[in-house]
């Protein structure tokens, strides 16, 4: 039951992110759009304008959709950014980060999106080429951080287990408040599609005890089964 869970979180975090990234790919694939980048058309990105506040306003978790341009072009589902635009985006750190993540989820200590939000975010960015793979700008998702709380449930973990995510680098995407890592020889895990995390579930020493417990009277009952029939077969014979 243990793996099951934690393999349903992992799947669960997984639809989502492949959700964000089909959206993504709409906005970045809808006609036009590649002109429209190219000369910095704003009446020609009107109907992407209105595509993008339709997606953001279809999941609560969505902090907002922007489409940036290279030459620092945004339509956005937000009024503003929080990060610094230019008339050449390859000069901007940020942007260059985003655009290095190869479609990955990626954690942000900051909103890049929304300047009145100073939490932690999510974002997963596709890029948009021209036909020859030139690049020519962006398309940047900004989810709420607290999407992952809402699929680590922790119902087969025990009373005080718990479920954290870590990315490749060993980077801590993830951790409960108040929880600490005290149950290392009980850990368990699972990769996440869509993205480099993976995710580890900390079984609490209650349920480590009661699998243990269930296990033992497991083997007692066959133990006995044995020596009954082995009785058996000598009276029997």
């Amino acid at each position: 039951r243990i793996k099951k869970s934690i393999a349903q979180s992992s799947s669960e975090i997984s639809e989502y992110l492949d959700k964000l990234k089909t959206f993504s790919d709409i906005i970045a694939m809808q006609p036009g759009i590649k002109e429209a980048l190219k000369q910095s058309d704003s009446m020609a990105l009107e109907s992407l304008y209105s595509l993008i506040l339709v997606a953001s306003s279809s999941d609560d978790k969505i902090n907002a959709i922007s489409v940036i341009s290279k030459e620092g072009f945004v339509i956005s589902s937000s009024n503003d950014m929080a990060m610094p635009v230019s008339e050449d985006m390859m000069n901007e750190k940020w942007y260059k980060d985003a655009l290095s993540s190869n479609a990955m989820p990626v954690l942000s200590t900051s909103s890049y999106i929304a300047s009145d939000s100073k939490l932690q975010s999510i974002y997963v960015c596709r890029e948009i080429q021209d036909d020859e793979k030139n690049h020519l700008g962006i398309v940047l998702i900004e989810v709420s951080y607290d999407f992952i709380k809402e699929y680590m449930s922790v119902n087969d973990l025990g009373n005080d287990g718990y479920m954290y995510i870590k990315d490749k680098q060993d980077r801590l995407i993830y951790f409960p408040s108040g929880k600490t890592d005290k149950y290392n020889d009980t850990a368990y895990q699972s990769d996440i599609k869509h993205s480099d995390w993976t995710l580890y579930g900390i079984a609490s020493l209650d349920n480590v005890n009661l699998l243990n417990s269930k296990l033992l009277s497991s083997l007692i009952i066959i133990l006995m089964l044995s020596i009954g029939c082995c009785v058996i077969f000598a009276l029997l014979t």
